[in-house]
């Protein structure tokens, strides 16, 4: 990876910013895949691990392949660009954590919630009345 890819990696997995290439862009905070691959392998169940940045140029081998994944785990995966995924477990639709329980269930292996999860901070707004 050169030093131009490591930057823009780094971009992308910081910043609350969606880039496009083509037909497909790719959520930098939302991009559930490239977590998904990511916990996937450490599970030993996908051959590789995707960032956002290689993604945004191989959407249909990240995606193909992470849906394969899920597969050999008996999950049906819906993945798409802008994240959002859509997870079913014996034809129910299931969320996402409880999909990453069920593997890590059904293979016995403990996992670290927080390295596939990307938290995003709530805003809050104070509102003054006026009065």
């Amino acid at each position: 990876m050169n030093k131009f890819t490591k930057i823009m990696a780094a971009v992308l997995a910081t910043a609350a910013i969606t880039v496009s290439a083509g037909s497909h862009s790719v959520s930098a905070t939302g991009n559930e895949t490239c977590k998904d691959s990511q916990f996937l392998n450490d599970m030993g169940v996908c051959p590789d691990r995707w960032g956002v940045s290689y993604a945004l140029f191989h959407w249909g081998k990240v995606s193909g392949i992470t849906d394969e994944s899920w597969a050999k785990m008996c999950v049906r995966s819906v993945t798409r660009c802008s994240g959002n995924n859509n997870y079913f477990i014996n034809g129910k639709e299931v969320t996402r954590a409880e999909a990453y329980e069920y593997v890590a269930k059904k293979l016995d292996r403990p996992y670290n919630r927080d390295a596939y999860f990307i938290t995003v901070p709530k805003r809050t707004h104070t509102v003054k009345q006026r009065g």
